[in-house]
């Protein structure tokens, strides 16, 4: 949803007001639910069951009628049954400044946020993150279809050895900055394509030697109808070694999509996936490069019950050649195949629930590394939305 019409929808949503400050009470729960592999490591595994209990406000005050301050006060506490040292509070801060004009529109935005999340798909173990980010967006209308954009981010991550269970990932801490400007053409209100091209380096704490740089060469094309909705964003991206580091170049394409279809009113299929560079801790590979390709099925039975089911296949593949131990020397490559599905049903009002459940496989061509997640999450949302 474009950011003017999503600020304009929660000034119409929201019912509590303190003055002109309009106030979004926010209640969310999140992988609520059983995980009988936890660190997703090969056998013997350890299981748990956690959840994510966030409350707080989003708060919107408008400053006339083209400009908007925006906030979000997130409160966290990251739960697990038995790996009571895991437990966290944390939260997300978050302050923004918006203007609308008539033929300009800017965004300025900083926060901070702790909070506990897996590695990555190399490995899953749970670690606990703190992330300093601010942005600055701007887009200019050259006439009433073409505009010219420019963004800028930066982030600060650090990694914390909080909620930690035996693993160090302090190797991984690093300042991100990106920039990216390009042209977006808009053919309708639900269809336009947009070129950009954009830049990024990483500047590692630890070490220079995974210190880099990229350049992005991108195409996104969006379309939004009732029953076909399709979101592209790709292209070719280099990657360089950076203040003389040891970082190996590549260039591959990069990129994610999600295509959603209704065949009919109640049944909706689905086709996704992503492939893009990932930080390692394996060995010598300072990252890898994963993707990822799915599809889903989506059925309505009546007005508050959905069904889903899904399947994904992916692959991670590291660039540099590594010795396992005796046997004769390999690029490593990881295999995952992912079936699960679930249900999303509207309890009350914009009150709604969803459960999933999943079972993914993981096969190496380096011995031991070869494993299996069985997992069951609920997730609670106050947005009125089912979740796709």
């Amino acid at each position: 949803m474009p950011l003017e019409e999503e600020v304009k929808q929660e000034m119409a949503q929201s019912r509590f007001h303190l003055g002109p400050l309009r106030l979004l009470p926010r209640v969310l729960l999140s992988n609520a639910g059983y995980d009988n592999n936890l660190f997703g490591t090969s056998e013997p595994t350890v299981s748990d069951w956690t959840a994510n209990v966030s409350l707080g406000l989003h708060v919107l005050l408008p400053l006339g009628s083209k400009m908007y301050l925006r906030g979000d006060v997130m409160p966290e506490y990251d739960w697990y049954a038995h790996h009571v040292e895991s437990r966290i509070f944390g939260g997300r801060y978050r302050g923004s400044w918006l203007g609308f004009f008539n033929r300009l529109s800017a965004d300025l935005s900083g926060g901070y946020l702790k909070t506990v999340s897996r590695l990555s798909s190399e490995n899953e173990t749970f670690f606990t993150y703190k992330v300093l980010d601010g942005s600055a967006s701007v887009e200019v209308n050259l006439s009433r279809q073409l505009s010219l954009f420019g963004v800028g981010t930066g982030h600060r991550l650090r990694h914390s050895s909080e909620g930690a269970v035996g693993i160090t990932v302090k190797q991984l801490d690093r300042d991100d900055v990106a920039a990216r400007a390009g042209l977006r053409y808009r053919w309708t209100s639900f269809f336009y394509v947009a070129a950009e091209v954009e830049g990024t380096q990483a500047t590692f704490v630890e070490s220079s030697e995974r210190d880099n740089r990229t350049t992005g060469y991108l195409l996104g094309i969006y379309y939004n109808r009732e029953r076909f909705f399709l979101n592209i964003n790709g292209g070719y991206r280099l990657g360089r070694p950076y203040n003389v580091s040891s970082f190996k170049a590549f260039s591959t394409g990069t990129g994610s999509y999600f295509v959603s279809y209704f065949l009919v009113q109640r049944l909706e299929v689905q086709a996704y996936g992503h492939r893009g560079v990932q930080y390692s801790q394996f060995s010598t590979n300072a990252y890898f490069l994963e993707t990822r390709n799915g599809g889903g099925v989506s059925v309505g039975i009546g007005y508050r019950l959905r069904l889903r089911g899904y399947g994904e296949y992916g692959t991670n593949d590291y660039p540099i050649v590594t010795s396992t131990g005796g046997a004769e020397a390999t690029k490593r490559r990881d295999r995952f195949t992912t079936v699960g599905g679930g249900l999303s049903a509207l309890l009350f009002r914009s009150a709604s629930i969803t459960a999933l459940v999943s079972r993914t496989h993981v096969s190496s061509n380096i011995r031991g590394l070869d494993r299996s997640i069985l997992r069951f999450t609920t997730n609670l949302s106050f947005e009125g939305k089912f979740t796709r």
